[in-house]
């Protein structure tokens, strides 16, 4: 847009803050709605009940947000069409998901309790790989005091020599 154009529309469309501010609730809404729902799907069989709570109430929240009058009236009337997009975006993957999820549940304890075997396994080996890295810094200190003390009785038998 040439700067003589950009001036016009700017005096015809001059900059409204609240508008503008408007804007920026809806488009926050409809990204913690994006980000809640992307972290649901993704890792929602891998979370704690905690989490699974705090994310799908995030979600609740931003339905109830697109649905009340407040949401209404800061998208200008376009909130019933925000919010039916939002839901397409991820109706295929959620569909999976609800479908994935009753199975999941029955058997939770059985998924948890190979998690925490898994979890056991590596702070065995980890405990293991440090202990391995104590042995060897000990082994090379032992081995540079050898070798000093080698060197030391090498310089003394050479002086004796002389």
């Amino acid at each position: 847009m040439l700067e003589y154009q950009k001036d016009l529309h700017y005096q015809r469309h001059s900059y409204d803050p609240w508008k503008a501010l408007a804007n920026a609730v809806v488009e926050t809404t409809a990204d913690d709605y994006r980000r809640n729902m992307s972290r649901l799907l993704n890792h929602g069989f891998h979370m704690s009940d905690v989490e699974l709570v705090a994310v799908r109430s995030h979600i609740t929240e931003c339905r109830v947000f697109f649905e009340s009058d407040w949401g209404y009236l800061l998208s200008r009337g376009l909130a019933p069409v925000i919010w039916e997009k939002l839901q397409a975006e991820f109706a295929e993957r959620l569909a999976w998901f609800n479908l994935r999820y009753p199975y999941f549940v029955k058997h939770r304890a059985k998924l948890e309790r190979r998690r925490k075997k898994a979890e056991a396994r590596y702070r065995k080996n980890l405990q293991r790989r440090k202990r391995q890295k104590a042995r060897k810094k000990r082994e090379a200190a032992a081995k540079t005091t050898t070798s000093e003390k080698n060197k030391m009785e090498v310089k003394i038998e050479w002086a004796q020599d002389i």
